[in-house]
């Protein structure tokens, strides 16, 4: 059975935010998008049913909550 997992610290998503500003910065403006759409999909490969995807992309437009969200 999949759980969804806690929630990371403030901490803990600073450090992860300054460690995908450099890995972006690293990939340079012409591979930014397939960097970052590589990263998504290894995410989503570890995170297997653990997530809804959709519900991911809807809060990463900002439609829905700033979270992780677990699959039902």
């Amino acid at each position: 059975m999949n759980h969804p997992a806690e929630p990371r610290s403030s901490g803990d998503m600073e450090s992860a935010y300054e460690q995908l500003a450099a890995a972006i910065d690293r990939a340079g403006p012409k591979d930014e998008a397939l960097f970052l759409t590589r990263l998504a999909m290894v995410m989503v490969h570890r995170a297997g049913a653990a997530i809804d995807l959709a519900a991911c992309i809807e809060a990463a437009q900002g439609e829905g909550e700033r979270r992780p969200v677990a699959a039902s």
